[in-house]
């Protein structure tokens, strides 16, 4: 039987723009954490596939969620009226591209507007 690894994150993370390779590592509970390097395609490909099949799993009661800082951004709109592509860089240089509906487009808008005017009550400790 072959060994399962069970993973336990993303340890590190590099892009080789000349190469267009992704280079990362992925730490695991059952061994030393492992390198790992591919083609650009290769990994959104891997990326698209994982996401689609942990969609699955979600579960409709509230849960923690964690989300990744943004560093960079991009927001983009063909002459021809075609999607607003939204694209959202991490700190380890991972691209997130979205491709959204006008509408779609206007209501992140004015719902990242009005979530960033809230004033959120500090704490007492």
């Amino acid at each position: 039987m072959a060994l399962r690894y069970v993973l336990r994150g993303l340890k590190d993370g590099s892009t080789d723009t000349q190469k267009r390779e992704v280079h990362f590592t992925l730490s695991v509970k059952n061994g030393p954490a492992s390198d790992f390097v591919g083609e650009v395609g290769v990994i959104e490909q891997i990326i698209s596939a994982l996401a689609t099949m942990a969609k699955g799993l979600r579960q409709p009661r509230p849960q923690m969620v964690s989300g990744e800082a943004v560093k960079e951004y991009t927001v983009q709109r063909d002459a021809f009226g075609g999607p607003v592509i939204l694209r959202l860089g991490t700190e380890l240089g991972v691209l997130h591209t979205f491709a959204l509906p006008q509408a779609v487009a206007l209501d992140i808008s004015d719902r990242l507007k009005t979530a960033s005017e809230k004033v959120v009550p500090k704490g007492t400790a």
